[in-house]
């Protein structure tokens, strides 16, 4: 299952860290957000909380998919247990503004 975002639309994203029996967990330091396509969808963590981010569509014709995903090391301790987290995208195009009416090719009744 994907979101869709509007293209021109932006949504707040944020973690939500469980172990294994779906208890809260947590991180060690900041997560790594990334696009797999920023040329559709840009990813910023929030610098006051990088456990949020903020995905917008980049402005412009791109309509597509683009993974968003968050990587949090989940060892507590000196070593690195990467954990990775992934939201589909979807870009559509916005709500219509225009109605064009085309005439086809005059016939003969």
């Amino acid at each position: 299952m994907s979101f869709i975002l509007k293209d021109g639309q932006k949504v707040t994203l944020a973690l939500e860290i469980t172990d294994a029996e779906g208890n809260p967990a947590f991180g060690e330091g900041a997560p790594v957000w990334e696009s797999s396509d920023p040329s559709l969808v840009e990813v910023v963590a929030d610098p006051d909380d990088p456990t949020q981010a903020v995905a917008s569509t980049v402005p412009g014709p791109g309509l597509g998919t683009a993974t968003v995903t968050a990587i949090v090391d989940a060892d507590l301790g000196e070593g690195v247990v990467p954990v990775t987290g992934t939201l589909d995208i979807d870009v559509v195009a916005g709500d219509a503004a225009i109605v064009n009416l085309v005439a086809g090719t005059p016939e003969l009744r």
